[in-house]
């Protein structure tokens, strides 16, 4: 009987176990949430209009 409280896992050892997958699926949560929903509410700002460059070809 001893030797089964040697080896039994303590109470909680499978949450500290897995504590780093834990972790890392919030952050893949946080980050998904993120890239698809975003974290502001305004609308995206359009993208500035650029003008071309002077070139030499066309310069008398």
């Amino acid at each position: 009987m001893r030797g089964h409280y040697r080896r039994r896992s303590a109470p909680g050892g499978a949450a500290v176990k897995g504590g780093g997958w834990l972790i890392a699926g919030a952050l893949a949560a946080v980050w998904l949430w993120g890239h698809f929903v975003g974290f502001a509410d305004t609308p995206p700002q359009p993208a500035p209009q650029h003008t071309p460059a002077p070139t030499a070809i066309g310069a008398p």
